[in-house]
């Protein structure tokens, strides 16, 4: 695996974005997910590689949707009739093989070798982000939900941790499967700890790095 993904970087320009798009709660869903990606596309030459499960195919087709609708004014209603695959080649017109989809094909070893040989790893409290937490080239964007800085990444190495902002049951230090005490931002639909993180934040905080390594 090792070798196979080194192969691919070589035919790669830019940095790699590994992006975990989900946990196993309903809190571990970040909402802003394709702004923060329209902003590494415009201004960097970063690659991103989404991951998860089979689950996540749909948060993927939702960003590649965002996507077009930004750049080629694709409505929904005739992207939703599209397949990832489609959805990827009109994305590639702007910009080509720069965004991956990886949800449902990759096996668990598959994603954490990429994770590991990445130059950025972004997501929420996953077992993607704790595989990695103490690989010392790779760089973590922790989105923290239901968990602190202290209990979860205070001695993780080469990380970045955006926590919630203004919002009251942050840190809860539970794990939710609905919204009986998990509140739901009525905007995108998410936990309200998730969507509190600004797309801003999360891309500033990928371009310190980019900047620190003079890489995108």
């Amino acid at each position: 695996e090792v070798t196979k993904v080194e192969k691919w970087k070589e035919n790669l320009t830019g940095p790699v974005v590994h992006w975990a798009l989900a946990g196993s709660s309903v809190h571990k869903t970040w909402p802003h997910v394709a702004i923060a990606v329209m902003y590494l596309l415009r201004h960097t030459n970063a690659n991103v590689v989404f991951t998860g499960g089979p689950a996540e195919q749909q948060l993927e087709h939702g960003i590649l949707q965002q996507l077009l609708w930004e750049l080629d004014g694709v409505t929904y209603e005739h992207s939703h009739e599209m397949k990832i695959s489609e959805l990827l080649t009109r994305l590639g017109k702007h910009y080509p093989k720069r965004v991956w989809c990886t949800s449902g094909q990759w096996s668990v070893r598959e994603s954490l070798t990429h994770a590991v040989l990445a130059d950025i790893v972004v997501g929420p409290e996953t077992g993607v982000l704790n595989a990695v937490a103490y690989e010392p080239d790779v760089h973590k964007v922790v989105l923290l939900s239901h968990s602190s800085h202290e209990n979860l990444t205070r001695d993780w190495e080469n990380t970045t941790v955006i926590a919630p902002i203004g919002v009251s049951c942050y840190p809860c230090h539970r794990l939710h499967f609905g919204r009986e005490f998990c509140p739901e931002d009525k905007e995108t639909a998410a936990s309200v700890c998730a969507a509190s993180i600004t797309p801003k934040r999360v891309f500033e905080a990928i371009l310190a790095v980019f900047e620190e390594r003079k890489v995108a």
